[in-house]
């Protein structure tokens, strides 16, 4: 008999938060920066097939974790957002990254106080 060898592919994608709460904004202005880390969890490379933010919400200068990346296993990137509220009141959006993760897309959830 032969042995039988199976190698598992598993990349895994760890968000240090699920959650941003920016606050209170005054309406036309921009917040400070808050940032995310994404970590490859996983044993195998991970790659970022999109990553797209919506809502009065915008993804900052210094964001590292970008559309095509690849994450060595234990490797890191930033998602550094803002927020910029159009009108008065509670605003919510979301930075969606999606992956070659088993569980192929992670979801932090945005939301802030148009002043």
């Amino acid at each position: 008999s032969v042995p039988l060898r199976v190698t598992v592919i598993n990349p895994k994608a760890g968000l240090s938060s699920y959650s941003l709460t920016f606050g209170k904004q005054n309406v036309g202005t921009t917040s400070a920066v808050q940032t995310v880390t994404l970590t490859n969890t996983g044993t195998t490379s991970l790659v970022l097939s999109t990553l797209t933010v919506n809502g009065d919400f915008t993804l900052a200068s210094g964001t590292t974790c970008v559309t095509g990346e690849t994450l060595a296993v234990a490797a890191t990137c930033a998602i550094n957002v803002t927020f910029a509220p159009a009108a008065k009141g509670t605003r919510s959006g979301s930075v969606t990254i999606k992956d070659n993760a088993l569980i192929s897309q992670q979801i932090l959830l945005l939301s802030g106080t148009g002043i």
